[in-house]
């Protein structure tokens, strides 16, 4: 992009894409997995930024008690892959795995203060440790160069599901192909090292739907039509598959059918809708909250719901719980790359921007530094 206004569309797209995930991550933080009755007790059907009272853990909140506006491993995997492409833009798989090692190396060999420069604020330097723990026996295998050692290993991967891991840092892949859906697909199946099965179509597809988004105009039927229908993008044949096809295709249509029942069910009753469509997402769950194809389903329903909305979609989404956080900043990035960091709440932007950056995040500075980085189509 040349001119000046497109310059500024595209800063104002990659801005929405990392400041709304990161919003979704600090609005499902707080009450990630809860019960839905014990979240409508704090919300009351609403959603707003509250403070934590979570201890601290690897894969969530680093800060015990945190502050509203506090984010998880959703908005940290973005960060360490913006990093990552900061040194190669063409960043391979093999590249990938290698900065993770790099980066664990660095935080053992540096200590807490070096862990909380490369990773951000937390209340134990076991923490980012931890956290890469799962994602190096992935690694090591695939640098090895073992087949067989790779399939084990993925095969271990957080129990052995279809686990959302490439979910939450595909987003910084759509932006840096904004406007190029197919670019971005093919670069997050590259990076797609710790996606299993249609995970990893899940993952790139994430990241196709946002380079979609970050195109001025876009609308969420423009956003969804990479996954079905003319302009799909589908590159690995995941639809010539034998007997379930393109599975992530299929819960489009069950997300429309989720939707379109609530809306017919209850046509002068939101949280009569609502209900039902929950009732709906609930008989469909997975065994586990962070199931690529649950986390799918329900951002996809959460979209469709709120007709774009970003208010609307994380009320829907932070409300359901499960995944909550995940989920979020899913359907964050993806609505916050379509109506652009201008468009996004203020009162949501600015907890998160000033919790993020007391943690050592700088949210604008890192999106500013993918847009820089960005290879629009």
């Amino acid at each position: 992009m040349t001119n000046t206004t497109s310059q500024y569309t595209l800063r104002d797209r990659v801005r929405g894409m990392l400041i709304g995930s990161a919003i979704g991550d600090a609005l499902g933080a707080p009450v990630e997995f809860w019960d839905r009755a014990e979240i409508a007790k704090v919300f009351r059907g609403e959603v707003e930024m509250r403070a934590s009272d979570r201890p601290a853990e690897a894969e969530g909140i680093w800060l015990a008690d945190a502050p509203s506006g506090t984010t998880t491993d959703d908005t940290r995997w973005k960060r360490v892959l913006i990093d990552a492409l900061g040194r190669a833009p063409s960043l391979t798989g093999r590249g990938w795995c290698a900065h993770l090692m790099k980066l664990d190396r660095a935080m053992h060999d540096g200590g807490p203060d070096r862990a909380q420069a490369l990773v951000g604020a937390h209340d134990s330097p076991s923490l980012p440790m931890d956290w890469l723990e799962e994602w190096l026996r992935v690694a090591r295998a695939y640098l090895a160069g073992d087949p067989g050692r790779y399939a084990r290993a993925t095969a271990l991967f957080y129990g052995g599901d279809l686990a959302c891991a490439g979910m939450m840092y595909s987003p910084v892949l759509g932006a840096l192909h904004a406007g190029d859906p197919a670019a971005a697909y093919q670069h997050a199946t590259e990076l797609g090292v710790f996606d299993m099965g249609f995970a990893r179509d899940i993952s790139a597809l994430t990241a196709a739907m946002t380079a979609r988004a970050c195109v001025a105009g876009a609308s969420l039927g423009d956003v969804l039509g990479v996954i079905g229908g003319e302009s799909a993008i589908d590159p690995e044949g995941f639809a010539q598959c034998r007997l379930l096809g393109r599975i992530a295709a299929d819960l489009v249509a069950k997300a429309r059918e989720i939707v379109e029942g609530a809306w017919g069910a209850s046509p002068d009753d939101p949280d009569a809708q609502t209900r039902q469509a929950y009732d709906a997402l609930d008989r469909l769950k997975r065994h586990i909250g962070f199931h690529a194809g649950e986390i799918h389903l329900v951002n996809l329903s959460a979209m469709l719901f709120s007709d774009g909305d970003f208010e609307s979609a994380m009320r829907f989404v932070v409300n359901y719980g499960r995944d909550n956080d995940t989920t979020a900043a899913v359907t964050g990035a993806i609505l916050g790359a379509m109506h652009g960091a201008d468009a996004l709440p203020q009162r949501w932007v600015a907890p998160v921007l000033e919790q993020n950056r007391a943690m050592g995040m700088d949210l604008v500075a890192l999106a500013d530094a993918l847009a820089g980085l960005a290879v629009c189509g």
